[in-house]
């Protein structure tokens, strides 16, 4: 048995290495070198992107019941696993984590959700509070509560310290402040 065998896309020789394992054929490799072989199915799912996709929701579909299982199963199976990696995940993105609490918060209660760029959010961290004027611990805060119908945009959105958000909740500025005096 010869050590290389040559492609039958780009007609190199090439070491047997080269080539990706396929049982089917006599030899145990594919006929065309591991990069060619990406190439012509990078241009076959180009293609077919339409058909790929309707099978796959069809394959979907069909096996649903069994998918769902056998994802809760995988995750139960590696909680542990799961928990540390969702936690780091949640660490790294807390801005995006944010967003999307928000936003599902928002069409929940079908309030309206506008897009706010990365810029709008940047320019509102370094705001100091708008409760209080601290400038450590901030997160953002909805003047008017997503609770009380307020929208998600950057017009019902201010900076605020962890304290005075926490404190005012769902809370109107007026009611809050009244409830802030009383004690």
């Amino acid at each position: 048995m010869t050590d290389s065998k040559t492609c039958s896309r780009c007609k190199q020789i090439l070491p047997r290495t080269d080539f990706g394992k396929h049982t089917k054929t006599l030899d145990g490799l594919y006929s065309q070198c591991l990069p060619c072989h990406r190439l012509a199915r990078a241009d076959y799912r180009k293609r077919q992107a339409a058909n790929i996709k309707i099978q796959q929701r069809d394959n979907y579909e069909r096996n649903r019941e069994k998918r769902i299982a056998d994802a809760t199963a995988r995750v139960y199976a590696n909680m542990d696993r799961h928990k540390k990696y969702n936690a780091i995940s949640k660490r790294r993105n807390r801005e995006a984590v944010a967003a999307n609490t928000r936003r599902r918060n928002a069409r929940l209660r079908n309030n309206g959700i506008f897009a706010i760029s990365k810029k709008e959010l940047k320019s509102l961290s370094q705001q100091p509070c708008f409760y209080c004027g601290a400038t450590e611990r901030l997160t953002v805060d909805h003047v008017i509560a997503i609770a009380r119908g307020g929208r998600d945009s950057i017009g019902n959105l201010v900076s605020a310290c962890k304290s005075c958000n926490s404190q005012k909740r769902e809370l109107t500025i007026m009611e809050w402040r009244k409830k802030r005096e009383g004690r």
